[in-house]
């Protein structure tokens, strides 16, 4: 479900001041994956969780690394500095293809 939009679309003011040269920001929205409450359930009960709706997640964050397989995005950085290493948090590893992704800051590399 790649998004259609190119790393040249216009972008988002404050976004564009939050990105970095090795990590644009990006909104990315997937259907996550979910499993059953940890209890027995009767097949009717069973019926409805499986019949329900699905689980949307909605995210923004610094774009860490982009493969085929998978785009991986942090919502927190700390950058190298003279008084710290770099840093990572809330890093969340995501198929591509349960995906859509939006840059919101422009894109200048898609390794890292």
């Amino acid at each position: 479900m790649k998004s259609n939009l190119s790393p040249s679309a216009p972008v988002n003011n404050q976004a564009k001041e939050l990105s970095t040269p090795d990590y644009p920001i990006v909104y990315i929205k997937w259907k996550d994956a979910c499993s059953a409450p940890e209890k027995w359930m009767p097949d009717n009960d069973m019926d409805d969780w499986i019949s329900g709706g699905t689980w949307m997640v909605h995210h923004v964050g610094w774009l860490i690394k982009e493969t085929e397989e998978f785009y991986t995005v942090a919502a927190m950085i700390v950058h190298e500095s003279e008084y710290s290493q770099g840093f990572k948090g809330h890093v969340h590893k995501i198929p591509v293809e349960w995906c859509e992704l939006e840059y919101l800051s422009n894109h200048t590399t898609s390794e890292k």
